[in-house]
């Protein structure tokens, strides 16, 4: 069995269909590393962490019932993270996960079809575009 590591812009890209896992992670900029040094000369919008409990959700909605689910947030090393500090309280990102999902009272497959890795990749391109908006 193969399970599937996504990040970013890779999280809702057409897989393989002998995937039976998902991790789902957000991106992180840490300190000393190539992504940090364009990050601090072109800051790029990252999520706020409503909109990643948002984009979670959505995702979750649609991935197929016999997905397992692995992981749906990480933690970078506090010392090296640049970007989003607000990863840095994963107790309070995945109560907000779990909190988000019970107010809009859903869960995984919920708006599964055959048709799913078309609706993520629409998905990530509209909430791509919101953030850039904001920024």
């Amino acid at each position: 069995e193969i399970c599937a590591c996504l990040v970013g812009s890779e999280m809702c890209k057409e897989t393989d269909s002998t995937v039976s896992g998902v991790k789902l992670q957000l991106l992180h900029v840490l300190s000393d590393t190539d992504l940090a040094d364009y990050y601090e000369q072109h800051p790029f919008p990252l999520f706020t962490l409503e909109e990643y409990c948002d984009f979670i959700a959505d995702c979750l909605e649609l991935l197929p019932p016999s997905m397992v689910v692995h992981r749906i947030t990480g933690d970078g090393p506090r010392a090296l993270l640049l970007a989003p500090r607000w990863s840095t309280d994963k107790k309070r990102v995945l109560n907000t996960i779990r909190k988000r999902l019970q107010e809009r009272k859903t869960y995984q497959e919920v708006n599964f079809n055959p048709d799913t890795i078309m609706l993520l990749t629409f998905l990530l391109q509209d909430m791509q575009e919101n953030i850039e908006r904001r920024h």
